[in-house]
This record gives structure tokens, C-alpha cells and sequence, in this order.
């Protein structure tokens, strides 16, 4: 993910490096194959000319129709603004403007990661746009001090509403962190969680509703059955990593057949390196069918939420919480980064795990999360939607939200 600031906004944007990386790859190849064409073994002499230009045409590819977002935050239009580009598709916008947004809350990363404790020296923190009702919209997460200074600083002077800094003050990196604002205007520090004062924006506040382009055809249905609703939607996964793996797989397995092995003959090497492109090459097939015939789905039954993915109809993963276990405080987390594309449902454990996150010293902390990490489905419900759009996402978000609080 790539930061640009400009003098009224901050742009969040899809990194282009990796095409960039892949197109200066099939260009060395290409130039290879061609300086050194008479002097590479036969079999293969044609092989680097081929593979250079297909890394090229993949590069260039991904770099004019390839899945792209942008995300802006604009001072003059006062509104976050998500710009997306789906696969040889259209420019898709989202725009919710900052009378959505209570606050920005800069807070220490809570994600649970199998083997990943905190440091007294560790800082990571994550910044999240909170609409009303303690509704967060994730930016990032930031571990580099001086990168996330520059952010902060430029979010206080460009969005209309205030930036919280949440956090321990027994936590020595935060604190060392936070003293930077403590006279910066439009900075607040905090050292309790949740922000009960924005639960409820004030009478005087007319909020003015997000407006959102959505994709023809849409990918998300919502079917309403009674007590039982269900969301679903196909899973359309990076295109360019996977066709990049499978260039890399298949362009392997072509060396080794044809040029290692008359060389080298079969051996220990060949058959450990033959085997493992050849359970890459399986794991790339998986993949493909995955992102072409896996469905996502959400069931919003009385007592309980199925989260499960299919493949050909066939369930491959689920997750059951009940509903009781959802709190009615900070239920949904929205991540709308370049480089991420999740909502997470927090259930009663993972609000408790947030609050002792912030409130308590780190080796409690740690105690906590290495609870978590053995059960991490007890503390929330991570939901895969990195092929809907943002708009799509605010539907989902709102049938979420209906289904918890009980409208109909």
C-alpha cells in the first residue's frame, strides 16, 4: 500500500510495485534470452524469450485492468472517498462523508496471530475512521513510528473530527509515542475503551447517508427467509498473484524437465525440486478452481450466525457463533485498506480482549492472546470479502447490523 499526502487529502493506494517488479523481470529475461540465444542449451533456447514476454504481458496487464483501490481522504469534499476497479471492469465509487465519522482512533493492533505476542519495545498500532456507533472503518496498521507520526499529523489537520490516541499509559513505546501530541490541536489521548460518548451522535447532527456505485452484476445476494436471512457471494481472488504462481510453477517444472534433467540426470536434488513444484502446481490448481467455483456465505439464523465457505456446493469451512455471544457494542470491523479486504464480527470475548488490550500492562496482555490464539474463533468471526466492493460491503454491513439488533 502506497500513502501520498497532498495539501487537502491523504490517498491510500494499491501498491504498483509488484508489476512494476514483474514487468522489469520478463524484460532481463527477455534480454537474456536474446544476448545469450546460441549459447543456451537447445531445449531451453527458445524458454527465456517465452517466459520474459509472458511475465511482461502479466505485468502490463495487471497494471491496466488489473484490481485496483484507491482510497481518499478529501478535506474540500469532507468525505472518505473509496475508488475501486474490478477486473477489465469499470471505476466503482464510494463516498461517506465525515458527518458519518465520529472520530479517528489510533489504537494498538489487537489482531490475533498464531505466535504473536507484544514487546515492551514493540509499537503497532492500527487506524481506524469510527463512524457513530463505535463503527469502525480500518485504515491500516502501522509498526514504523516515524511513518505513523506523519500520518497522524496530517489526519488531525485534515479530517473535521477529532483523533484519539487509546492507549495504556504503563505502555512505555506508547507513551513515548503519544507525548509527541500532547498540545497538538485536534489530537486527544484516552486511556479507557470503549469511547462510550460516541455511541449517539447529537440531535443536532444530520448525518448524510453514503452514496455507492455498485457493479454490474452484483455479486452479493441477500435472501430473507423468515428468521433464517442469508448472504452469499462468489470469491474472486487476486488474479495476478495467481497467474503469477502459476507462471513460476509451470515455467519451473518446464526447466527441470528439460533442461536439468538431460544435464544432470535424476537425483536426489531433481526428484526433491520435481516434487515440490509439482505439490506447488496442485496447490495452484486449488487455487484457481477456488477463486472460479468458491462461494462465501453468511446465515443469519435465530439463535446462531454459519459462516462457510463451498466449493462446487460442497462445504469446505464453517464457523458457527450464537448470536448471543455477539456483542451489541463494536460488533463489526470493516477493513478497507488496499492490501486487505475482511470484516470481522467481534463476539463478547474479543470486545473483553480489546479493552484489556489497551487498559492492561503487556505481559497481561500477552496471557490473554495466547488464550486467544489456541481458540481464535471464540473472539470473533474474520469474513473473507475481498472480492465485493465497498458498496457491496455496507450491504452486508447493514444486513449484519439488522440482523443483531433485531430490525426487521
Amino acid at each position: 500500500m502506497d500513502t501520498i499526502f497532498t495539501d487537502s487529502q491523504i490517498i491510500f493506494i494499491s501498491s504498483l510495485v509488484p508489476a512494476y517488479a514483474v514487468i522489469g523481470v520478463g524484460f532481463f529475461c527477455v534480454f537474456i534470452g536474446l544476448i545469450f540465444f546460441k549459447k543456451v542449451y537447445k531445449k531451453i533456447r527458445f524458454f527465456w524469450l517465452f517466459f520474459g514476454l509472458a511475465l511482461m504481458a502479466l505485468g502490463v496487464m495487471d497494471l491496466k485492468v488489473g484490481k485496483t483501490k484507491k482510497i481518499v481522504i478529501d478535506k474540500e469534499r469532507a468525505a472518505l472517498i473509496v475508488l475501486e476497479r474490478k477486473y477489465f471492469g469499470e471505476q466503482i465509487k464510494t463516498t461517506i462523508p465525515f458527518d458519518n465519522f465520529s472520530h479517528i482512533e489510533v489504537m494498538r493492533d489487537w489482531t490475533i496471530r498464531q505466535g504473536k505476542l507484544f514487546s515492551r519495545e514493540e509499537l503497532t498500532l492500527s487506524v481506524s475512521l469510527v463512524r457513530w456507533g463505535l463503527q469502525p472503518i480500518e485504515l491500516g496498521i502501522y509498526s514504523e513510528k516515524a511513518v505513523l507520526k506523519d500520518l497522524v499529523n496530517k489526519l488531525r489537520t485534515t479530517v473535521s473530527f477529532p483523533v484519539y490516541l487509546v492507549g495504556n499509559p504503563e505502555d512505555k513505546s506508547y507513551a513515548n509515542f503519544s507525548r509527541q501530541f500532547l498540545n497538538a490541536d485536534n489530537v486527544e489521548i484516552a486511556y479507557s475503551y470503549p469511547l462510550a460518548e460516541f455511541m449517539m451522535p447529537p440531535d443536532s447532527l444530520q448525518i448524510t447517508a453514503p452514496t455507492y456505485n455498485l457493479p454490474r452484476p452484483i455479486n452479493i445476494s441477500i435472501l430473507r427467509q423468515g428468521n433464517d436471512d442469508m448472504a452469499i457471494w462468489n470469491n474472486t481472488y487476486n488474479v495476478f498473484w495467481i497467474a503469477l504462481v502459476g507462471v513460476l510453477t509451470f515455467g519451473g517444472l518446464y526447466l527441470l524437465q528439460n533442461w536439468v534433467l538431460p544435464k544432470k540426470g535424476f537425483g536426489i536434488a531433481f526428484a526433491l525440486f520435481y516434487s515440490t513444484f509439482i505439490i506447488a502446481g496442485v496447490v495452484w490448481i486449488g487455487f484457481v478452481l477456488s477463486a472460479t467455483f468458491s462461494q462465501t456465505q453468511i446465515e443469519f439464523r435465530e439463535s446462531n450466525i454459519s459462516y462457510s465457505t463451498r466449493l462446487f456446493g460442497i462445504k469446505a469451512f464453517e464457523q458457527i457463533t450464537a448470536k448471543a455471544d455477539i456483542n451489541d457494542i463494536l460488533p463489526v470491523l470493516n477493513t478497507v485498506n488496499p492490501t486487505d479486504g475482511q470484516l470481522t464480527m467481534v463476539t463478547t470475548f474479543g470486545i473483553t480482549l480489546i479493552i484489556a488490550n489497551i487498559a492492561e500492562p503487556i505481559d497481561e496482555v500477552n496471557t490473554r492472546f495466547k488464550k486467544a490464539q489456541t481458540t481464535p474463533m471464540d473472539y470473533r468471526i474474520l469474513i473473507d470479502v475481498e472480492s465485493l466492493t465497498m458498496g457491496e460491503r455496507l450491504l452486508l454491513e447493514k444486513e449484519m447490523r439488522r440482523y443483531l439488533t433485531g430490525e426487521k
